[in-house]
């Protein structure tokens, strides 16, 4: 039996004003809902890559299967990077390095049983000049870094760095920190949220669509069994992480699927634009806007080719 994977969008009332895109989530509620309308359904077809970051160099070896989701905080993007978990300052506008940081944690690194680049980091202010970027590194050590300069805050543990399975007591789980479950309270366990979109549609949890989850993948549009059969669309079986913007839904085909990006009309689910991406996505899609200008940005990779992984950044062409 073929079962398709498919994205279904059903009608609620939750709603975020935030224009930053301040967790792994969007927002404290994991909406992954960016309020921007720049990108719609008139144009969203000429979408086009403006920068690409590379991650080839960040560690003994590429990573392939880069998961990590930025945020975008005060104008710049931040995430984690490489097989050593690298920590990145990006340029919005242009995608260069401004800063990296990285904890050379030695046999602790080298023997961790999660040696992946992560999925992402967490951040915190005080409200004034007290900004700075939180991360869990491979070895399980919570490290503070000032948000501008990437440097450790010394007043954070010791030398800006906490030992999550020696210096810490009581109900911590790393794994929960890690998934940025990090507030300004401090490491929480981890929480599964349900978070719907924003106001515009009937708040009554009525199935709206329903579609496949990319195209037909080879092996079962020309497997012998189903010669003449039109199976029709079937989707891949895939997990594909979702972003949502004032009028569309963007998804790629996932880890396992193939490298298009999709846009559908968010009332209707109607197909708008295939993006072909220069790897599968990995990542969950963030946007922002910066200097006029919306931004999607998605983590890619492709086992098949050995396509190490990199952030893609796409836009509307300037003259747009």
């Amino acid at each position: 039996m073929i079962r398709p994977l498919f994205l279904v969008l059903f009608s609620t009332a939750t709603s975020s004003g935030a224009q930053q895109w301040s967790h792994y989530g969007a927002d404290a509620a994991a909406t992954r809902y960016a309020p921007h309308d720049q990108i719609h359904a008139g144009n969203v077809e000429n979408l086009e890559v403006a920068w690409i970051f590379r991650t080839d160099n960040f560690g003994p070896e590429p990573e392939i299967k880069g998961e990590t989701t930025p945020i975008f905080i005060d104008g710049v993007l931040y995430a984690t990077a490489g097989l050593t978990r690298s920590i990145v300052a990006i340029d919005p506008g242009s995608g260069e390095l401004l800063w990296m940081y990285r904890l050379d944690e030695g046999e602790r690194g080298a023997k961790a049983p999660r040696r992946f680049s992560g999925r992402g980091v967490a951040s915190w202010s005080d409200g004034d000049k007290d900004r700075r970027i939180y991360f869990v590194t491979i070895g399980y050590q919570l490290v503070a870094l000032d948000a501008i300069t990437g440097h450790p805050i010394g007043a954070f543990g010791v030398d800006g760095v906490v030992d999550l399975m020696r210096d810490v007591a009581g109900d911590v789980d790393p794994v929960g920190c890690h998934r940025i479950e990090l507030s300004a309270r401090g490491c929480g366990r981890r929480r599964h949220r349900w978070a719907g979109l924003p106001p515009g549609l009937p708040p009554t949890g009525e199935h709206l669509w329903m579609q496949p989850n990319g195209d037909t993948p080879a092996w079962i549009r020309d497997h012998p069994a189903l010669e003449g059969v039109d199976v029709g669309r079937t989707g891949s079986p895939s997990r594909a992480g979702i972003l949502v913007t004032k009028t569309l839904v963007l998804a790629g085909e996932g880890w396992g699927g193939g490298r298009g990006f999709y846009a559908y009309d968010k009332r209707t689910g109607e197909v708008l634009a295939r993006i072909e991406l220069p790897g599968v996505q990995t990542g969950v899609p963030m946007s922002y806007h910066h200097e006029g200008r919306q931004y999607v940005v998605v983590s890619v990779g492709d086992p098949a080719t050995r396509t190490p992984a990199q952030l893609v950044a796409l836009a509307l062409p300037r003259s747009d």
